[in-house]
């Protein structure tokens, strides 16, 4: 294993973090987080010295707020090119959220670190996360430490190397609220599954009816949405933007991973990432085919569409409730 992280290619492991087997590595890196990774694609990636700064951001992100370990088993310059970046007012809201779950008490002042915490919110390198800070200042979405050695004065100037201390102040709660209530008041589930015919039935006389047939879901008039079935109203949009979009404004996601489809792994990851709740479910023929990052989340199992009904009606009861 070289001593350089193959994805955001830095001096940032030490060998006492990096095991293998036979056919994995098993990494601790300080910009990226922790993930397996698989022989072939370290030895593909061993002349190449290309940063991944979006995997690393994803994987980043995986590491603090699932504290699962991500397993990379596909050329790291297709995995780059699957994943959105998000514009300049989602990283700010990130941002804010991660500093709102850093709180223990509204008045609190957290510390956050530039040069190692800039993947976390997607950004390319530390001078972008401070270009960030510096945006969300101008918005008044923060206050800064006044006993810290860097305020919003000379934020922009700053080495990048110092450590910055600050809190939200009202307009940064308040704009937390709105994005918490906007996907609160969606009537819309997305469902992430393949494709495929073979695989309708699933969403047709399992997923969809549930909607219809539970009084008390009926009620809160939310419905299933699958992007496939909204393709002719397009326009110029890309399917990816189409998702990214559809996923953004959903009360929560139904994630079928039945049939092992890699752009269901993508849809799923981007919502938890985006903090939507996932309800994550799949046949029983394919429980052995979900790979290994997902495997610690709870999953709800069906053989029969009888049996997913059943499961889903609570599982979705509760996120309408949130």
């Amino acid at each position: 294993m070289p001593d350089k992280c193959p994805i955001c290619k830095q001096l940032t492991m030490d060998e006492k973090n990096v095991s293998a087997d036979f056919f994995t590595f098993r990494v601790k890196c300080k910009m990226c987080g922790s993930f397996d990774i698989s022989s072939p694609v370290v030895s593909s990636e061993q002349y190449n010295d290309e940063p991944y700064y979006l995997v690393s951001s994803y994987i980043r992100r995986k590491t603090e707020f699932e504290k699962g370990t991500y397993q990379i088993v596909t050329d790291l310059k297709s995995l780059e090119k699957s994943i959105q970046k998000p514009n300049l007012n989602e990283q700010i809201d990130m941002i804010l959220d991660y500093v709102s779950k850093s709180q223990k008490h509204a008045a609190d002042y957290i510390l956050l670190q530039p040069l190692n915490e800039y993947p976390i919110f997607y950004c390319k390198n530390s001078q972008e996360f401070v270009f960030l800070l510096s945006k969300s200042s101008e918005l008044e979405y923060f206050e800064f430490n006044p006993d810290s050695k860097i305020t919003e004065k000379h934020l922009r100037n700053s080495g990048m190397t110092e450590i910055i201390s600050l809190r939200l102040n009202i307009k940064g709660i308040q704009r937390l609220y709105e994005l918490q209530k906007k996907n609160v008041d969606s009537l819309k589930c997305f469902v992430a599954m393949s494709f495929a015919n073979k695989y309708d039935f699933v969403f047709d006389d399992g997923i969809s009816p549930i909607f219809i047939e539970d009084e008390t879901i009926k009620k809160s008039g939310i419905s299933a949405y699958r992007v496939d079935k909204d393709f002719t109203n397009l326009s110029d949009q890309t399917i990816v933007n189409k998702i990214i979009a559809q996923i953004k404004s959903s009360r929560f996601v139904i994630g079928d991973f039945t049939g092992n489809n890699r752009n269901v792994y993508f849809e799923v990851g981007y919502a938890m990432g985006m903090q939507i709740p996932v309800i994550l479910i799949c046949h029983t023929k394919y429980t052995k085919r979900i790979r290994f990052d997902l495997k610690q989340h709870p999953f709800f199992f069906y053989d029969t569409i009888d049996n997913l009904k059943d499961q889903l009606k609570a599982a979705i009861k509760a996120n309408i409730k949130l």
